[in-house]
C-alpha cells in the first residue's frame, strides 16, 4: 500500500503542489483513522452500529438540501471553518454493510432461508441509501450498493420463490428503467454493450 501511495503522491505533485498537500492531509487523516479503527475493540460497540447507519443517511438527505455541486452531481458536503469535503455516499458503503450484518446477527435466517417478511425489512435498509445515491445522481456508487445489498442477501439466504419473482419483476421493468436514464447513463450502457466500445470503455478494461 505505502509504494502506491507514495506513487500516487509524486504523480499527483507533478500537476499541482496544492492538490498534493491536500493529498498529504487526507492520507495523514487515514493513517490516523486506520490505527484508531484498528485498536478499537469492534465487538464491544455493536450497539453503535444503528447509530453509525443513520448518522450515513441523515448526511444523503443534507446532500439534498446543502450539497455543493461538481461536474453536474451533488454529492458532496462541505465541512466547517476547513476546506475540505466529504462525499456522504462513501461512508454510507461500510454503514449499511455493518447494519445488514448487525440485523442478521441479530435474526439468523431460519434454514430455508428469509422470508418475505424479513425479505422486506433487509431490503428496506439496501434500497434507502440506494435511491439516496442514485437521486444524487451517482448510480454508479448506487448501484454497488445494490450489488452488495444482494450479494449478501444471496449468501444469508432467501427463499428462492423471492428471488425467481424479482428475476421476473426486473426483466419485465428494464425498458421503464432504461428509460428513465440520463443520457450520459445509457451512453454508457450502449458504449459497453457496442463492437467498438469507447475509449472510455477501453480504459477501464485496461485498468481492470
Amino acid at each position: 500500500v505505502i509504494p502506491l501511495v507514495l506513487t500516487s503522491w509524486l504523480l499527483v505533485s507533478e500537476i499541482s503542489t496544492m492538490l498534493a498537500n491536500k493529498q498529504l492531509v487526507y492520507i495523514g487523516i487515514g493513517i490516523g483513522l486506520f490505527f484508531f479503527i484498528f485498536f478499537l475493540p469492534l465487538r464491544k460497540f455493536t450497539w453503535l452500529i444503528p447509530t453509525f447507519y443513520w448518522l450515513g443517511i441523515l448526511l444523503l438527505l443534507a446532500v439534498e438540501f446543502i450539497g455543493i455541486t461538481k461536474l453536474g452531481a451533488q454529492r458532496w458536503l462541505q465541512l466547517p471553518l476547513i476546506n475540505l469535503t466529504i462525499q456522504p455516499s462513501e461512508l454510507m458503503k461500510p454503514a449499511f454493510i455493518l447494519m445488514l450484518g448487525y440485523l442478521i446477527n441479530n435474526n439468523p435466517p431460519p434454514r430455508d432461508g428469509y422470508g418475505i417478511k424479513d425479505f422486506a425489512k433487509l431490503s428496506f435498509f439496501i434500497l434507502l441509501p440506494f435511491f439516496l445515491i442514485a437521486k444524487e445522481p451517482d448510480l454508479g456508487t448506487a448501484t454497488i450498493v445494490l450489488i452488495v445489498g444482494g450479494a449478501v442477501l444471496l449468501a444469508v439466504g432467501v427463499e428462492r420463490r423471492i428471488w425467481i419473482s424479482l428475476i421476473i419483476l426486473f426483466g419485465l421493468s428494464s425498458t421503464l428503467l432504461y428509460d428513465n436514464l440520463h443520457d450520459y447513463q445509457k451512453n454508457r450502457i450502449t458504449d459497453f454493450l457496442a463492437e467498438n466500445p469507447s475509449s472510455h470503455v477501453q480504459q477501464s478494461i485496461i485498468a481492470i
